[in-house]
């Protein structure tokens, strides 16, 4: 399970990237990367995280993250059509 933590992880600071240069392409193609990963079954799904603060960094990470989208989408309209 850590080595989906850190791929996400990655994801998530590369979707925190876009949302910071307010890149809705590169936001979007991070999303859709995620998602494929999330499609793709584990063999063992109950496997332990062994580092929480990694899997507590990815949740700071993606709370910091729907906040930036949020305030974009808010004022930024042309960053949700995109």
């Amino acid at each position: 399970m850590d080595g989906l933590v850190e791929k996400l992880l990655r994801l998530e600071g590369a979707k925190h990237k876009a949302l910071v240069e307010i890149d809705a392409f590169a936001y979007d193609a991070s999303v859709r990367k995620q998602m494929r990963l999330l499609a793709i079954p584990r063999k063992n799904p109950s496997d332990a995280v062994a580092d929480v603060e990694r899997l507590l960094a990815l949740s700071q990470l993606i709370t910091l993250n729907t906040r930036l989208l949020q305030t974009l989408v808010s004022t930024t309209p042309w960053f949700a059509l995109s």
